[in-house]
């Protein structure tokens, strides 16, 4: 179950699989890359492997990256 206002957003997702899995499908359209965002981790990713948590950081780096050039694409994370 998805909980969605206007500036925030609430998602299911089982982050055990790979983020290619997991969150490619349902943020593209919630997510701008060429927005500010603040991702907060709150007790999630302490939970995780390692190599897990770090796929998760990986996917959101790159995801921004493309527009982080350009001045925008700014991406902060609370853990």
């Amino acid at each position: 179950m998805a909980l969605h206002s206007p500036v925030y957003h609430l998602l299911p997702a089982d982050l055990r699989h790979p983020p290619s899995e997991s969150l490619a499908s349902i943020l593209p359209p919630l997510l701008s890359s060429s927005l500010p965002t603040l991702l907060l981790f709150e007790c999630v990713l302490v939970y995780m492997s390692p190599a897990a948590s770090g796929a998760i950081l990986q996917w959101f780096t790159d995801y921004f990256a493309a527009t982080r050039d350009q001045g925008h694409g700014v991406l902060g994370c609370i853990v």
